[in-house]
């Protein structure tokens, strides 16, 4: 039984590592985090649909009513929607890192649970831990196309297409 306020529809960006979309997503009374974490299903389906192809400087945004993606192909979920102040939080650690995924850098703050094994080798290999970790004060930057950088308060990384990660402010 959940406990708390639903969550309702959650309005975020999904980004593959071609493709940008956007639209609605319904995380069945859960967390966002909770939702794309769910081992029971590979897929995420988003209604009310724009996406973009991030390859095209000249490419017009295409919409549909409906869209599916596989769960393993998004890299990057950025909640469109203010966090909900009476949602309750887990408690976590930031630290300042930057994490490579094909064609995005991103730089912000990873948050881990104090749950979490602390050696980072440990939580991203093991297929135990989730998929999709917090990181907040975040600039996201598109390697392949400049005009889709961003900078959001908070995204979700899938840890599982990591291809590097260095923590900021080491020499």
């Amino acid at each position: 039984m959940l406990s708390g306020p639903l969550m309702p529809e959650a309005w975020v960006a999904l980004y593959t590592p071609t493709c940008l979309v956007t639209g609605k997503l319904d995380p069945g009374g859960r967390r966002l985090s909770d939702h794309l974490n769910d081992r029971s299903t590979s897929f995420v389906s988003v209604d009310d649909v724009t996406y973009y192809d991030l390859l095209s400087d000249a490419s017009k945004p295409s919409t549909t009513v409906s869209l599916t993606l596989r769960k393993d192909a998004v890299q990057l979920v950025v909640p469109e929607d203010a966090p909900d102040p009476l949602r309750p939080r887990v408690r976590t650690n930031a630290l300042p890192m930057v994490l490579g995924f094909s064609g995005f850098h991103v730089r912000g703050h990873l948050h881990r649970q104090q749950s979490d094994p602390t050696r980072l080798v440990e939580l991203f290999s093991n297929p135990a831990t989730r998929s999709f970790f917090p990181v907040s004060d975040v600039e996201v930057r598109y390697l392949l196309n400049g005009r889709f950088d961003a900078k959001v308060s908070l995204a979700l990384v899938n840890t599982k297409k990591l291809e590097f990660w260095t923590l900021e402010g080491e020499d």
